[in-house]
């Protein structure tokens, strides 16, 4: 039996239900965006490159560890 998570995006109307392999982490978009990188044999240019992609990079999808918690004892009927 294999066991795959599921998030759950609560902005959107109904839920949208994704698996959660298919968001991306920041390291992983890093390693993206550096293969777009201008100067890549350049120690300098790379690190300016990964400071500007760090100062720049905004979250969509934001843990919320309070209505993920409310979120699950309402769907295991847990405390109500």
């Amino acid at each position: 039996m294999e066991f795959r998570a599921r998030s759950r995006c609560a902005r959107t109307r109904p839920l949208a239900s994704v698996n959660a392999d298919s968001i991306s982490a920041f390291p992983t978009l890093l390693a993206r965006a550096r293969l777009l990188n201008p100067d890549p044999q350049s120690p300098a240019g790379d690190a300016a490159f990964r400071k500007l992609l760090t100062a720049f990079f905004r979250p969509t999808i934001v843990y919320d560890r309070v209505a993920t918690g409310q979120r699950a004892r309402q769907t295991c009927g847990v405390g109500a």
